[in-house]
């Protein structure tokens, strides 16, 4: 149990301390870039090249990426019901005229990003990795036949 209050930093910054050391010791007698130590600990080496399907470093891409489809979802469902729950407030005809033409566009934008994380989650399984767990609005994903996208059904 961590305590009453969640850390204020990330554990990973107690062994790599970014921004108050300059290196530190990767092994005995081995000192280099605190920034370099990080990025070997996590496996984000910059290469101009794409991973090695199947490599360490290809399921950290693929799960990063994961993580940036999720974020990239719930975002364009939350932008296209609050700008549906603004239209439906607003007495003003033109601008709810806008609002939902907005919110139109981020409905698009969110039923891409479903659809890519969608094929992402199969490709995932496929290759014998087990996604992370979704958050509740987007567990509609993972259904066989989803219906529409939900995000309309709160405005």
């Amino acid at each position: 149990m961590i305590g009453r209050t969640a850390p204020r930093r990330p554990p990973v910054t107690l062994l790599f301390p970014l921004g108050s050391a300059a290196t530190v010791e990767v092994l005995p007698g081995q000192e280099v870039s605190t920034w370099d130590a990080l990025t070997w600990f996590t496996g984000e080496r910059a290469t101009d090249r794409p991973a090695t399907e199947g490599t360490a470093r290809h399921i950290l891409d693929v799960f990063r990426q994961h993580g940036d489809l999720v974020a990239g979802a719930a975002a364009s469902t939350a932008l296209a019901r609050e700008r549906r729950r603004s239209a439906s407030t607003t007495l003003d005809r033109a601008r709810r005229a806008t609002l939902l033409q907005r919110a139109e566009g981020y409905e698009e934008h969110a039923y891409e990003d479903f659809q890519e994380l969608r094929a992402l989650r199969s490709h995932m399984r496929q290759d014998g990795l087990v996604p992370p767990a979704l958050p509740d609005e987007l567990t509609f994903v993972d259904q066989p036949h989803p219906n529409e996208s939900p995000v309309d059904d709160q405005a």
